[in-house]
């Protein structure tokens, strides 16, 4: 009747009370690296009222369908991170033709052999406990190390390629990470087309505090991604990069997200200030 999303529907004390979105969401379009949306340190906008800060709701679970626009989506974060001088790894077991284009001529990590992906992984994980000393020698629970960002896209594929005992070590290290690196500036991303509870454990995915599932989806999925608690929303737009997201201590329920429209080109080119901050990152070493 309003024409407009409704976000909430809350019964107390015999009413009925609808929350609903004030302004439409506004899809994004990005011809050029100058279109990317402006906002604070640690924050990728993906609207003009939906950012996503990384540093204080950290972990990423990215899950959709293909054709849903997740890969698109993933190739934005991917710039926004780098941009802000964040490491960033991207292990890719399906060697996907469009990911590894774009990221050619960027800054970034990527691999997609069974050795390759289970070394890295594993080197992550060695960057966590190596941190951890450091800042236990120094009475800290927290410092500003240099950010590293691991995507894992996804367990599913890596399963099928790896032997049994490679892909289990990897997906303990995999659940560690998220689970620990939080106060270390490590931080993990997983990229599924159904965030099965065989791949994603339930503790590990209540650690993963942005939560976004592109297209349409089942229950079950929904029900996989938010919890038991969310199990019934839906993703009413059918557009290409509609769908839903949650923000742990932001969101009260999932809601909607329109991902930004990235025209061919548009975030190709990798600036100067990009590959200078990567290089003070340094891909073998650790700084306060």
């Amino acid at each position: 009747m309003f024409c407009t999303v409704c976000t909430d529907r809350i019964e107390e004390r015999g009413y009925l009370t609808y929350c609903f979105e004030l302004y439409e969401q506004k899809l994004v379009v990005i011809e050029s690296v100058d279109d990317i949306l402006p906002a604070g340190g640690n924050e990728i906008a993906f609207s003009s009222n939906v950012v996503w800060n990384w540093k204080k709701t950290p972990h990423l679970l990215l899950t959709g369908n293909t054709g849903s626009g997740k890969t698109q989506l993933a190739q934005y974060i991917i710039d926004c991170l780098i941009s802000q001088g964040v490491r960033v790894i991207y292990c890719d077991p399906k060697n996907d033709d469009d990911m590894r284009f774009f990221l050619r001529d960027k800054p970034v990590c990527y691999v997609t052999e069974e050795n390759e992906i289970a070394k890295v992984v594993r080197e992550v994980e060695e960057e966590v406990r190596l941190r951890k000393k450091d800042l236990d020698n120094m009475g800290l629970e927290e410092a500003e190390f240099n950010p590293v960002y691991l995507f894992f896209d996804e367990l599913i594929a890596f399963s099928k390629i790896a032997n049994k005992k490679t892909y289990e070590e990897t997906a303990r290290r995999l659940g560690s990470i998220v689970v620990t690196g939080r106060s270390k500036k490590i931080y993990a991303g997983l990229i599924l087309q159904r965030p099965d509870t065989t791949f994603v454990e339930g503790a590990i995915r209540d650690n993963l505090g942005c939560k976004i599932c592109m297209g349409q989806m089942s229950e079950t999925a929904y029900k996989m991604s938010f919890g038991s608690d969310f199990s019934h929303v839906r993703n009413y737009r059918r557009e290409i990069g509609s769908g839903l997201i949650y923000r742990q201590g932001v969101d009260t329920k999932p809601r909607e997200l329109i991902a930004p429209f990235i025209c061919e080109g548009g975030i190709e080119q990798v600036t100067v200030a990009q590959v200078a901050a990567f290089r003070r990152n340094g891909a073998e070493h650790r700084h306060l």
